[in-house]
């Protein structure tokens, strides 16, 4: 399948066709090639776990996108678009994010070690965890009224206090497109019974136990409690799909359905009752 990277203006910057195509797959072969995106539209582009080490990115167009994972060790940033961008857990290591928006941006657990960070805007940005050790900037103009973070004490001491790892959740969850694709991949079933039901995996048992009981009075719990739901329902009909040999089922289930809406709105219903617990959370839990 052929897949075009177009600049912001139209302009094809690059093109690639292979078999079983991916916007990520595109990505990582211009990288390869040494290929300048410069100015890309990448809005709203699913690169979950991409390898952009050292790629050109200037004044691209990320809003929107989903980038779990995805490793901008060394990348050339400057003026690029991360607004409402999901970078949990993203690697920006010695990046240069000179003048990047990351407005609203979601950045728990990502790492920005050693970047250059001149003017860059993180207004109403996640920043849960992030390491800004080395950084070349104290992120002049930031607001802590406006942040939707909490320090890093703080959210320690949250943890503690609910007995579960919040970020190992949302981790374990992630995992899951991994078990699927492998699985469609190899074409081998799936023998893990958790995923039928939302109260059996140990993020799950703890919502319908502990956070039933300390967390149930604020709306983000029971926002949680139904994306949980909706995300092991479709997890689970796509296993159902793979352990019956239906594997093309299941493939189209998750790149062309619903599975990336669905994994990325339960990502958020966590971080949002993560922020609320550590803030309004019961000391006795």
């Amino acid at each position: 399948m052929k897949i075009e990277i177009r600049s912001i203006d139209g302009l094809v910057l690059f093109s690639y066709n292979v078999e079983n195509n991916t916007i990520k797959t595109t990505v990582e072969a211009a990288k390869k090639r040494y290929v300048s995106l410069c100015n890309a539209d990448l809005a709203n582009a699913n690169m979950m776990d991409i390898d952009a080490e050292n790629i050109n990115l200037a004044g691209a167009n990320l809003a929107g996108a989903y980038l779990i994972g995805a490793n901008f060790t060394g990348a050339y940033l400057i003026g690029a678009n991360f607004t409402g961008a999901n970078l949990i857990g993203a690697k920006l290591y010695h990046a240069n994010l000179t003048n990047t928006n990351f407005t609203n941006a979601n950045l728990v657990d990502a790492c920005l070690y050693d970047t250059i960070l001149t003017n860059a805007n993180f207004t109403n940005a996640n920043l849960i965890h992030i390491n800004l050790s080395g950084a070349n900037s104290v992120l002049d103009g930031i607001v802590a009224s406006v942040m939707r973070t909490v320090t890093l004490d703080s959210t320690r001491n949250m943890e503690r206090k609910i007995n579960i790892d919040l970020n190992f959740a949302i981790q374990s969850h992630i995992d899951w497109k991994k078990k699927l694709i492998i699985a469609i991949n190899k074409k081998e079933i799936i023998n893990d019974e958790t995923v039928f039901t939302d109260d059996q995996c140990t993020f799950g048992k703890w919502l319908h136990g502990e956070a039933k009981k300390h967390y149930s009075q604020f709306s983000t719990y029971h926002i949680c409690i139904a994306k949980h739901t909706e995300f092991h329902k479709y997890a689970g009909d796509i296993v159902k799909a793979i352990n019956e040999k239906r594997f093309t089922d299941a493939e189209v289930m998750i790149e062309q359905g619903n599975y990336f809406e669905i994994s990325f709105a339960l990502i958020n219903s966590i971080n949002d009752l993560k922020l609320e617990a550590s803030i309004f959370g019961s000391s006795n839990c």
